[in-house]
């Protein structure tokens, strides 16, 4: 009996270890189950994963590509960049050329400014020079027409109008008669009176005549000639002025007198004289004025003296200057309101 409570025991023992493997198997079934589930799952996730892992290695790939691609662009972007420097940098050297030449001719233009300023300048000085010019020519016209009446031509052909006037000189009072187309008609002017007033005969040699050249109508030889009573020769181009001179002389009753015409030395009467003295004729010309001054030293005796009155304005320094080369000597020895009294002796 003991022996079948223990058979019993064991088959409860062994149906509960069966139940109990049983429930372990169900259990081992369920676990089993749900591994199975989980690998499906985790191969779900893995095929997911799988499927995420493609996608991503495509993304990469395109990614790839895109930054190979970018990397392109990247390097034409700097190629271009390096192209679009360099065409910077030309432009800034064509930029700074430019400056340059624009710098050049801004002052090629300054210079050709001022080129047209002085040359506008120069334009106007010549117009002026021209307007001068026309004007001396004009003048000159008109000296040329006119040359036959002036008092230092040979033949004045202007109308006859004389005039009769009296005039103080050396003390005494000198009937003249002018007329048109001699010098100084109205009047003895004021340089030949200086020029009387100082004109010393005493510091000439004692022999020998005085020459009067460019006499005129005769105020200068007839009142050195009436206070001196020194033999005076009177000549003068102008046959109208010898006339007249020649008329005062007689009108005076000087008769120590020579009056005759004469292209200043080219027809006097003697080789040497003890004085010469004149007035020259400015207007006649520098060139005349200076033949008068060289061509008397030849004309005077040794210590003779030739005395002229030329105004400072007119020429009294050049011709003092052309005294003194020919003389070796020129004096001033008198200046009144502009006149010079130049003399020079023959030494």
């Amino acid at each position: 009996m003991l022996h079948i409570y223990r058979q019993k025991d064991k088959l409860k023992k062994q149906e509960t270890r069966n139940k109990k493997q049983e429930t372990r198997n169900k259990k081992q079934e369920t676990r089993n189950k749900k591994q199975e589930t989980r690998n499906k799952k985790q191969e779900t996730r893995n095929k997911k994963q799988e499927t995420r892992n493609k996608k991503q290695e495509t993304r990469n790939k395109k990614q790839e590509t895109r930054n190979k691609k970018q990397e392109t662009r990247n390097k034409k972007q700097e190629t271009r960049n390096k192209k679009q420097e360099t065409r910077n940098k030309k432009q800034e050297t064509r930029n700074k050329k430019q400056e340059t030449r624009n710098k050049k001719q801004e002052t090629r233009n300054k210079k050709q400014e001022t080129r047209n300023k002085k040359q506008e300048t120069r334009n106007k000085k010549q117009e002026t020079r021209n307007k001068k010019q026309e004007t001396r020519n004009k003048k000159q016209v008109k000296r040329m027409k006119y040359m036959t009446n002036h008092y230092y031509a040979q033949n004045p052909t202007t109308d006859h109008d004389f005039e009769q006037w009296t005039f103080e000189l050396k003390g005494n009072n000198f009937q003249f008669v002018t007329d048109s187309g001699v010098f100084s008609r109205e009047t003895v002017d004021f340089g030949s009176r200086v020029l009387i007033d100082t004109f010393d005969w005493n510091e000439i040699p004692a022999k020998g005549k005085i020459l009067d050249v460019g006499c005129g109508y005769g105020p200068i030889g007839l009142a050195i000639a009436f206070a001196s009573q020194r033999f005076v020769e009177m000549v003068d181009i102008n046959f109208r002025a010898v006339e007249l001179a020649q008329g005062n002389a007689k009108r005076n009753g000087i008769e120590w007198v020579d009056i005759h015409q004469s292209n200043i030395y080219e027809g006097v009467h003697e080789e040497t004289y003890a004085a010469i003295v004149s007035n020259p004729p400015i207007r006649a010309g520098k060139k005349v004025v200076h033949e008068i001054l060289t061509k008397a030293f030849p004309r005077l005796e040794k210590g003779g003296t030739l005395t002229i009155v030329i105004q400072k304005k007119q020429g009294a320094p050049s011709a003092q200057n052309k005294m003194k080369e020919v003389f070796g000597n020129a004096a001033i020895v008198k200046k009144e309101k502009g006149y010079y009294i130049i003399k020079s002796v023959k030494e």
